[in-house]
């Protein structure tokens, strides 16, 4: 008889391994630290990023075993904001991100793959917090929080009768070593800035972000609700610890770049199940479809460290030459990524750490 699995953490990833497992007759019991699926987010905006991989992210998750029956936006045009104060407008052929909402609200990816793991028979236990060095086969518990925090997420979501839009901006001097953004879409706007430094100067910078983006849209801004949080990124040897499987932000698993975590969170829940269900090495799954990109976006993130004013126009205007073939080279783990990869561990070795604390 197949064994019963013991998952921690309801989100993302860890629905998504919960979700494959049930399918292939495994029993699965998911222990959840909160009362309800979503508790960390706040019916934001955030992204399924769609650059790093040649299939398209609704196909690659169609393929994950999942249904796509929660609301999404694709974002195919992007207005970003110069540290010259000036527009870049970016028309791109398949849409950079899809758009959803987090959180507990009904319309949510949360709340959508909570009710996909009832449907297959995963049993989803609340008010449960574990020990994930004493518990579990599977580590899906989000961050682990500790003295050094890597990037810093705060904003406001707003109603507003602005069609749907999307902007970026890119300042050091309101969103430091980071970005801001501002998603609209179905009568609601997110407004944050997600930065990587200067934490203590936060709620200046929203400010800042949301005076330039206020001007840019035309928006009001009213009913404005207050939402933050912080994550972790770090570099791990091996995702398997004790026989435990690390999925999704518990491994670490963030893009270093531009802090995405979605994307990352669904496939290696997947991963995961898949190394079970088909008895293979889960660290080997990892190096293959993950690992590149991954590694590729921390040495991105070595290089968008040092880059400058000058060096952020730079950036902009070699987009715009080609904005998908761009991003795809990024992500890429080229032969540069390859020379750098050792750099850029050197030079992030602070903020890179393991943060499960193995004894």
């Amino acid at each position: 008889m197949k064994k019963e699995i013991k998952i921690v953490g309801a989100g993302l990833s860890g629905l998504t391994a919960a979700i494959n497992l049930a399918k292939a007759g495994f029993k699965v019991k998911v222990f959840e630290k909160n009362e309800i699926v979503g508790k960390r987010y706040h019916g934001d905006y955030q992204g399924i990023e769609n650059w790093i991989y040649e299939q398209d992210a609704l196909e690659q998750i169609k393929s994950f075993n999942l249904h796509i029956d929660f609301p999404y936006y694709p974002a195919n045009n992007w207005n970003i904001v110069g540290p010259d104060g000036g527009t870049y407008n970016y028309q791109l052929e398949k849409p950079f991100v899809y758009v959803v909402k987090r959180g507990t609200q009904s319309d949510t990816l949360d709340q959508f793959l909570y009710h996909q793991a009832c449907q297959v028979g995963v049993e989803i236990i609340f008010n449960s917090s574990k020990n994930h060095l004493q518990f579990g086969d599977i580590i899906a518990q989000g961050f682990f929080p500790d003295n050094i925090t890597d990037v810093i997420a705060i904003g406001y979501t707003f109603p507003t009768r602005k069609p749907n839009q999307f902007w970026g901006l890119l300042n050091d001097e309101i969103a430091p070593d980071g970005y801001a953004y501002c998603l609209i879409a179905n009568g609601q706007a997110t407004l944050a800035i997600c930065i990587f430094r200067d934490y203590q100067r936060r709620q200046e910078y929203l400010e800042k972000a949301f005076k330039i983006f206020q001007e840019k849209i035309g928006f009001e801004g009213v009913d404005k609700k207050f939402f933050g949080g912080t994550s972790n990124i770090y570099w791990i040897k091996t995702a398997t610890f004790n026989n435990r499987l690390y999925v999704g932000e518990a491994a670490g698993f963030i893009d270093g770049m531009w802090g995405f975590g979605m994307k990352y969170a669904i496939m290696t829940g997947y991963l995961a199940a898949q190394s079970i269900i088909q008895n293979q090495n889960y660290d080997s799954l990892l190096k293959k479809y993950v690992y590149p990109s991954f590694k590729a976006s921390l040495v991105n993130r070595w290089f968008y460290k040092i880059l400058n004013r000058k060096g952020y126009q730079l950036f902009l205007k070699k987009i715009a030459k080609n904005p998908g073939t761009f991003f795809k080279k990024l992500y890429n783990y080229s032969f540069i990524h390859q020379l750098g990869f050792p750099f850029a561990k050197f030079f992030l070795r602070k903020i890179l750490k393991d943060r499960r604390k193995f004894s």
